[in-house]
């Protein structure tokens, strides 16, 4: 007769936390874990275990050490920021579990980041930068724009929409914020979402943006953390729900737009170039404007409707024209791989590469730490290192 396998006498209620945590039903889980949706219930219910090669494969789909199934009480989880793109919290939509775990990661390093500076012996830096919905929107952004330099890079003339992302990027992680970035599961999800709080708090990207459609939601996201509000950003900037707009996402979005193309700034540039309505919204109109302020064709569009140099008919028109070119264009598209030191760096951000890479160097931190912590190969450590040089030394 053969030997039943022991029992992993976990705990339910963890299980059920883990399984919610990432947005599974206990039908999809029990379906990754291959066995029946009966048997599954049992191990909720706490009616039956499981074996210890079934944990294994529970902390393996939900991403936990085995060990947290075994604590005696559920542990507390980082919170899921709230979702502005709605008024009613039951029109929240579920986040996939590819989001929801890399809004953990996220809050994870933000954690390791804090513990190793007192490792270190390094002061926090306090976000102390705050605006209401009563803020002026124009000398807020101009208070920003002069802070980062973005004026002298502009009238300079971009090298390109990269190089304006770094320094936008590079200007906000000087506040003492991270910002990351992660493979999310689509735009479409979400663009960005920011976490708020008094010490390193995060905005975090969707790498699957574009570098202009990043700057917006970097802008968007560096908003909501002014108005100490968490929150999942705006995928459409006229998102609306049952008729009612959420002004905190009104602000957001007329802030981040007032940043990358100023109402004066526009102003002249369109004077400069002798446009007017019948040609600032052509191809050859925005494609000037993108080039000047290395915005989105979409907030370029956005702007000259709300500084009136075109209808609303006219921006619907065109707006649609563009989507419809851009989804075309999609479908064609390819690009290269990305050198690994540069995928490193966009993930974690500066700051926190910065941070673990010093509390390697006081030997706070092992080589395996590290590896885990950037989630790179120990060989390519040294690019990832030079890389960060070089963008301090803004080479």
């Amino acid at each position: 007769m053969a030997m039943k396998s022991p029992q992993a006498q976990i705990n339910p209620n963890v299980l059920q936390w883990a399984r919610k945590a990432l947005g599974y039903s206990a039908e999809v889980l029990s379906s990754k874990l291959k066995i029946k949706p009966d048997v599954y219930q049992k191990w909720e219910q706490g009616q039956q275990f499981p074996s210890f090669a079934q944990l294994k494969k529970i902390a393996d789909v939900l991403k936990r050490p085995s060990s947290i199934f075994f604590l005696r009480f559920v542990p507390q989880d980082f919170p899921i920021p709230s979702d502005f793109r709605v008024l009613d919290e039951t029109e929240i939509p579920q986040l996939a579990p590819k989001t929801l775990l890399e809004i953990r990661k996220a809050q994870r390093k933000r954690q390791l980041a804090i513990d190793l500076m007192g490792e270190l012996e390094e002061e926090l830096i306090e976000f102390t930068d705050s605006a209401n919905l009563r803020s002026d929107i124009p000398k807020l952004a101009q208070h920003y724009r002069k802070l980062f330099g973005i004026d002298k890079f502009e009238d300079a003339g971009w090298q390109s929409e990269w190089q304006a992302l770094g320094v936008w990027k590079a200007g906000i992680e000087s506040l003492g914020i991270l910002v990351l970035q992660a493979s999310l599961e689509s735009l479409d999800e979400m663009r960005g979402l920011a976490i708020y709080n008094k010490n390193f708090p995060i905005i975090l990207l969707n790498t699957k943006d574009s570098p202009r459609g990043k700057m917006f939601s970097l802008l968007h996201e560096f908003c909501h953390l002014l108005l100490r509000k968490s929150g999942i950003g705006n995928i459409d900037p006229n998102w609306q729900t049952k008729g009612k707009v959420n002004p905190v996402e009104v602000f957001c979005n007329e802030f981040a737009g007032e940043c990358l193309v100023p109402a004066n700034k526009l102003k002249s540039f369109v004077s400069s170039k002798g446009l007017d309505p019948a040609t600032v919204a052509t191809d050859k109109g925005l494609r000037a404007i993108v080039n000047m302020f290395q915005a989105s064709w979409d907030v370029a569009l956005r702007r000259l409707l709300e500084e009136q140099y075109i209808s609303l008919s006219a921006y619907r028109s065109r707006r649609k024209e563009m989507l419809e070119a851009f989804a075309r264009k999609a479908k064609t598209k390819s690009s290269g791989p990305v050198p690994i030191e540069q995928r490193a760096l966009a993930y974690n951000g500066d700051t926190f590469t910065s941070i673990v890479l010093a509390g390697y160097d006081q030997q706070r931190l092992t080589s395996a730490d590290l590896v885990d912590y950037l989630g790179v190969s120990y060989k390519h450590l040294d690019k990832v290192r030079n890389s960060l040089v070089r963008k301090v030394r803004g080479a």
